[in-house]
């Protein structure tokens, strides 16, 4: 979903209705699963108890 209205901005040249506002939004979608994949490993890495603190 993302990739295909990432994929539309080639039909923002062509003036297509829609295509600037359908490009936007799957350039904001995609930034937001890159922040979420971002911030995955340090939530996990916060869950789990160290080895220099276990012992």
């Amino acid at each position: 979903m993302r990739a295909a209205l990432v994929a539309v901005g080639v039909l923002v040249p062509l003036d297509v209705p829609g295509a600037d506002t359908a490009n936007v939004v799957g350039y904001v979608l995609w930034s937001g699963w890159l922040v979420s994949l971002a911030v995955e490993p340090v939530r996990s890495a916060r869950r789990q108890p160290s080895i220099a603190s276990s012992r």
